[in-house]
């Protein structure tokens, strides 16, 4: 058709490498995958070829790592494509060594977004020149599911954001234990991929101040009533831009749970923690800063533990919401000195 069209990324859709694939006999070498990745260029699921020397160049999606993939990544330059270069699960563990990011426009770590049913480590990555490089959520909400723990070493950073904006993903549910225990010197860090304060390479968009970071980039961090309490556990962990409504639950919400957060800063969202139902969370030497309207929303017939506790003067309501609801049971709105108030005053919310 001589000029009448053009090359775009995604024009083809990609090579699928799955788990019988003999991985000792299967080396993709010295290859240029160029307008390619509608998918992704090689999706491979259980399996651990040798991707070496290869060129992938204005594609979409470079490489997806599936289940406990752990392929040699090495020598392999990703220049100019959509969004990440690489996606894997939490579980695959690939070996990276010698790879180059030139231009794109997601130079991070897609982290997908899956079911997990076993204990796993978040950890961190090295990859393509950046130490602990920016790692963001991908597909869909990451769910720990029923007797199966999530571990987040120290130091990793997870950028999220709204679905609307493909491919993130934007929420954790939590029905087994989630368990991001860290360092003050080294934080772990939930937050938008607008947020180019913090990050390896920070500006995770690549759009220089183009966007900014905002309440309801993200979503929500759910404990479910039958979440691992004993485990459950946030220090030195700081979430910020996460669910915006201030009509119902939280940034970080729970459902009769009762996890323990020590030493964590909630920032930029509509409420920064909902505590709903029976829950009986311990918080001790956290800040809220931000919230459109009150930091905490609460349940009457919640049983919440405060000590230590930060209002900053950026909250919409230096008090405690009251949630809105039916209660079916006796219920005591108690004195509490907290947040530097003798007394603090409660919000009645819709």
């Amino acid at each position: 058709d001589g000029s009448a069209s053009s090359p775009a990324s995604g024009d083809w859709r990609g090579l699928h490498l799955n788990a019988s694939l003999d991985d000792g006999n299967t080396q993709i070498v010295f290859c240029n995958f160029r307008f390619g990745g509608s998918d992704y260029v090689l999706d491979l699921d259980s399996c651990s070829p040798s991707i070496i020397n290869n060129q992938f160049e204005l594609c979409t999606y470079g490489i997806r790592l599936r289940n406990d993939s752990s392929p040699n990544i090495y020598s392999n330059n990703f220049q100019v494509n959509s969004w990440q270069p690489i996606e894997k699960t939490i579980q695959a563990e690939p070996n990276f060594s010698a790879n180059t990011l030139s231009n794109d426009n997601v130079p991070a770590l897609g982290i997908r977004g899956e079911s997990i049913g076993q204990d796993m480590t978040m950890r961190q990555w090295d990859f393509a020149g950046y130490s602990n490089i920016t790692q963001v959520l991908t597909a869909g909400t990451l769910t720990v599911q029923l007797g199966a723990t999530l571990t987040i070493e120290p130091g990793v950073i997870l950028k999220l954001m709204s679905q609307s904006y493909t491919p993130y993903a934007a929420n954790i549910s939590v029905y087994g234990g989630l368990q991001a225990d860290a360092s003050q010197g080294d934080p772990i860090i939930f937050t938008s991929i607008r947020d180019d304060s913090v990050g390896n390479p920070a500006d995770t968009n690549s759009d220089g101040s183009a966007t900014m970071p905002g309440t309801g980039n993200w979503g929500r961090i759910y404990y479910d009533e039958v979440s691992d309490d004993g485990v459950n556990l946030m220090r030195n962990v700081q979430l910020r831009y996460g669910y915006s409504s201030t009509s119902d639950q939280g940034m970080v919400w729970m459902s009769s749970a009762a996890p323990t957060f020590i030493d964590c800063t909630f920032e930029s969202a509509g409420h920064c923690l909902g505590i709903l139902g029976a829950s009986a969370p311990v918080l001790t030497d956290c800040t809220f800063d931000n919230a459109t309207s009150t930091p905490v929303r609460m349940s009457l017939i919640s049983n919440p533990v405060f000590s230590g506790t930060i209002f900053g003067p950026g909250n919409g309501y230096n008090a405690l919401g009251i949630h809105g609801e039916t209660l079916a049971q006796n219920a005591t709105i108690k004195r509490r000195d907290m947040a530097q108030v003798e007394n603090i005053p409660y919000v009645l919310l819709g």
